[in-house]
């Protein structure tokens, strides 16, 4: 069997827009086997948190080298995904990630590629960036067999036993159904144990075919002749602005709180659009009565009839939309990502308007997928993106 040697071959490393690939001459092969690497090609030797240096780590266990030199026999070619969130946040270097690696690589005695995100962009995981990239650009133009290619990961949302702690994400598991890779557990691919993976809790391809909803949506907001007021209720984020965009932007000026610093700024902005007879809409989380009152009061004040439209999308599509703002950084987004506490408190406060409230009436909004910009964009969405933590 081929091995790997230090002086027949080198790890080359090029630095991408926002992520680091390198390659040891490997073969390009229809036959991938792809694996994460903390915690489940190695683990920190000291026993700390995090690692002290490149130096600091053991193989998981007794089986790695020799599962995957077996399936290096077999025709796979071997390959490292990982995300290294540290080199943004600055607590470690990329040449620390890629030393390691190579030191790595020499233990188990066989060539590699390796991709390292370094930023939370469309090339880390749960994305399939690094995947894509590898696929399009350098596998030699060697077409991949799904059918028996390999994504081997230990986040795969596992809650904790008695003998073992609960996964902390399931990021790998959703990179693997992203890629169309079957997924495998470190204890799966190297001792042939069976497991039964938990249910993922949201799944964005089930948003597909909502033409429906598109078509009540524009019977909804079809303008008349009346001034008319509409509040948007939804959580950070729900689609609000697009929907602006997409439905309501010829009859409805936006008065939007984000363009603000202030309630008070905000306020007399949507004063001025009533001053002058135009319609408006409120875009603001609005989550509570009182957050929406001052609104009610000035749409009374001016004679305007008012709606509330409630923007139906549960927590987990919100965190999914949320990610996407992360993730998709070749798409301008209207704002910027939230927290999770953000998003949480949101639905912790939320009271559901009503028309004892004020309004003159109370419109549910469907939530429609699209229209996309761009196939990449279409993508995105479709994507397992939303993680646990």
């Amino acid at each position: 069997m081929e091995t790997y040697s230090q002086t027949k071959l080198a790890m080359k490393w090029t630095q991408a827009d926002g992520f680091v690939y390198g390659d040891a001459a490997t073969t390009p092969s229809d036959k991938i086997l792809a694996l994460d690497m903390d915690d489940t090609l190695i683990k920190i030797k000291s026993g700390h948190r995090s690692p002290l240096d490149e130096n600091d780590w053991l193989l998981l266990n007794e089986f790695v080298a020799t599962t995957l030199q077996e399936y290096h026999s077999k025709g796979y070619k071997i390959i490292i995904i990982s995300n290294q969130a540290g080199v943004q946040k600055g607590t470690t270097k990329v040449e620390t990630i890629q030393k390691k690696i190579e030191l790595v690589m020499e233990a188990i005695g066989l060539p590699m590629q390796a991709f390292i995100a370094t930023h939370k962009n469309y090339y880390r995981k749960p994305s399939p960036g690094m995947w894509k990239y590898m696929c399009e650009n350098l596998n030699g133009g060697v077409k991949v067999d799904m059918n028996v290619s390999i994504f081997c990961g230990d986040a795969a949302g596992r809650p904790g036993t008695d003998t073992k702690e609960a996964d902390f994400e399931n990021t790998d598991y959703k990179f693997a159904l992203n890629c169309g890779l079957t997924f495998k557990t470190p204890e799966m691919l190297y001792e042939n144990i069976h497991e039964t993976l938990p249910d993922i809790e949201f799944h964005p391809k089930t948003l597909k075919g909502s033409e429906t909803g598109q078509m009540e949506a524009e019977l909804l907001i079809k303008k008349n002749n009346t001034k008319e007021v509409i509040i948007f209720v939804g959580p950070p984020p729900s689609g609000k602005t697009t929907f602006y965009k997409n439905y309501l932007a010829s009859h409805y000026v936006h008065v939007n709180k984000n363009e603000y610093k202030t309630k008070e700024e905000f306020l007399e902005a949507a004063e001025k659009v009533m001053k002058e007879g135009k319609s408006l809409v409120v875009d603001n989380l609005n989550h509570h009565n009182a957050n929406r009152k001052d609104y009610l009061e000035l749409a009374k004040k001016y004679e305007y009839n008012v709606r509330a439209f409630v923007f139906d999308v549960d927590e987990h599509l919100s965190r999914h939309l949320n990610e996407l703002r992360r993730y998709n950084n070749q798409k301008k987004h209207d704002s910027e990502p939230v927290t999770r506490l953000v998003i949480a408190n949101w639905f912790k406060e939320y009271v559901e308007p009503s028309v004892d409230e004020g309004f003159d009436s109370v419109e549910k909004i469907k939530f429609v997928a699209g229209p996309f910009e761009n196939q990449h964009d279409e993508e995105m969405f479709f994507s397992y993106l939303c993680t646990m933590n």
